[in-house]
């Protein structure tokens, strides 16, 4: 009885070893994302000057894509719950470059504000979420310059 016991435990065993074995772990992948391409920055937003609670209340996402001489995608997320105003704006930068700006009031991010042609030019980026009466918000000039 004992042996049989034994063999039965083993086999369960090799058997529960093995079909360990065929689970694989994906890597992380990126979330689907309205912008086109590959993530190519995340930034923090700051309230007062100082950063705001580890993404917590926001944060930026850059993104690029090689299409139409090359396309930079900006989006802010609000990472608290509920609807907020938020303000996203996309630039090259240069002086007087015009911006693109997507403003409203929105649950989960505003934008995507896109510029193409942008191989071999930098950009400049502003976002801002207002969440309970405080401002979150960033600006970031002359980076990605491709």
């Amino acid at each position: 009885m004992k042996s049989i016991r034994s063999r039965l435990v083993a086999t369960g065993l090799a058997l529960l070893c093995a079909g360990s074995a065929l689970v694989a772990v994906a890597p992380e992948a990126q979330a689907a994302s309205p912008c086109p391409g590959t993530r190519v920055g995340k930034y923090q937003l700051y309230a007062g000057g100082e950063v705001a609670d580890h993404f917590r209340h926001g944060h930026i996402e850059v993104w690029y894509s090689s299409a139409s001489g090359g396309t930079n995608c900006v989006l802010v997320y609000d990472d608290a719950p509920g609807k907020h105003r938020m303000t996203v704006s996309l630039a090259f930068a240069k002086p007087g470059g015009k911006a693109r700006t997507d403003t409203g009031r929105f649950y989960t991010y505003a934008g995507p504000v896109k510029l193409t042609k942008t191989n071999g030019r930098c950009i400049s980026f502003y976002a801002e979420v207002m969440n309970g009466g405080i401002s979150y918000r960033r600006a970031v000039n002359k980076v990605h310059c491709g």
